[in-house]
């Protein structure tokens, strides 16, 4: 094991990951730091956890100045087809954006640090809106706790993708690597890697499941190191192929992937075509770059393909039996998603009882082709489900 923790660190960690309280979890999580043995395979980990006790004491201190009626949830529900966060530092231009792309009247100004709290806009590309969120400025420090960064960086993990604004008339490399070095500490990756790892339990479903290529390991020997953990339910999902120790590390370190554009803002910047040059070097097409000026550019539609592009976005249109017009709205899922998981998204009734389902559009071979639950949908499809 790439940790080597003995039995009592795991028993504290499974302690910890029971918790239902932000007290009872930072208890639980000093805890399991406490058990944890000293030497070189477990630094990383030992730096990660003292960063999520510091984080557990941050949102006690945030409780307690709430229920005093002094501050406000940071929690933003989601809506529409994703849920995106606009990260940069100081007068990067992301409330601009905001401005520009949503309908939300943010604050804007060349002023440092003027947006102290999230504000939410709805973007619309085609026929699907995205939720943005604009947040307040990422400082050096953020992942331990400087400024806003918790709120900033737990906004950004639990959202479905981000949008990095990075101001070309200064030196834009500075300034991702800036970012990049926070959200790795959070434990936020935004270049997909070999191995994605994601853990979710599973209500309807009291067992282990394991969905994956495993590398050089079984399911059963993932089965038992989880229940080495204190985990005995819901689905570890594994993309790419994956080892005992990299699994082993994600359930530790709950990394997570967050799909990342690039929007290299003021283009109409001085030394814009330098800084943009440097920044395309630097990251060898890893990651996308949407050169941009939210001062002169009329058009956002490419923000919009950028975003259906790196979050696999599906759309699929609903037709009634009945009816002979599909949906004007459609419903946004991932690609690979089949005819039985989107009639379990509409009712659980119509997966339950589902006989068979008609399609229209690119995954069909002919308009109104009759088709199984396990028909993988395209995009544009529209979908008439009948059931028995």
């Amino acid at each position: 094991m790439v940790t080597n923790l003995p039995p009592e660190s795991k028993e504290k960690w499974a302690q910890y990951s029971k918790a239902y309280t932000i007290e009872e979890k930072l208890v639980a999580l000093k805890e399991f730091y406490s058990s944890i043995p000293k030497h070189k395979g477990t630094s990383k980990l030992r730096a990660d956890v003292r960063r999520k006790i510091s984080i557990l004491k941050r949102q006690i201190d945030e409780k307690k100045t709430r229920r005093g009626g002094k501050g406000r949830s940071w929690f933003v529900e989601k809506q529409g087809a994703a849920q995106i966060v606009l990260l940069g530092l100081t007068n990067s231009g992301k409330s601009t954006l905001l401005s520009r792309i949503t309908n939300a009247k943010p604050i804007v100004s060349s002023v440092p640090h003027l947006t102290m709290e999230p504000r939410v806009g709805v973007y619309l590309y085609t026929d699907i809106s995205f939720q943005i969120i604009d947040t307040p400025s990422i400082q050096v420090g953020a992942a331990r706790g400087v400024g806003l960064g918790p709120q900033i960086l737990g906004l950004a993990r639990n959202a479905d993708g981000i949008i990095i604004v990075l101001d070309l008339s200064i030196d834009a490399v500075e300034q991702l690597d800036v970012i990049c070095r926070e959200l790795e500490e959070f434990g936020i990756q935004i270049v997909p890697s070999e191995a994605q790892i994601e853990f979710t339990g599973v209500s309807d479903d009291p067992q282990l499941k394991v969905s994956g290529k495993l590398l050089n390991c079984t399911e059963e020997d993932v089965k038992r190191l989880l229940n080495s953990y204190g985990i005995r339910a819901g689905l570890i999902k594994i993309g790419g192929g994956a080892t005992l120790e990299q699994i082993e590390d994600a359930i530790l370190r709950n990394t997570v992937y967050r799909p990342t554009v690039i929007v290299a803002n003021k283009l109409d910047a001085k030394n814009s075509s330098l800084n943009l040059e440097r920044l395309t070097t630097k990251l060898k097409a890893e990651l996308e770059i949407l050169p941009f000026s939210c001062v002169q550019d009329g058009s956002l539609d490419q923000l919009g393909k950028s975003l259906v592009s790196v979050l696999d976005i599906v759309r699929v249109y609903t037709k009634n039996p009945n009816s002979s017009t599909p949906s004007s709205i459609p419903i946004t899922v991932k690609k690979g998603t089949k005819v039985v998981q989107v009639a379990r998204m509409i009712h659980s009734r119509l997966s339950r009882d589902f006989k068979y389902a008609r399609i229209w559009g690119r995954s069909a071979k002919y308009d109104g082709q009759r088709v199984g639950e396990n028909h993988t949908l395209l995009d544009g499809d529209t979908l008439e489900i009948h059931c028995k």
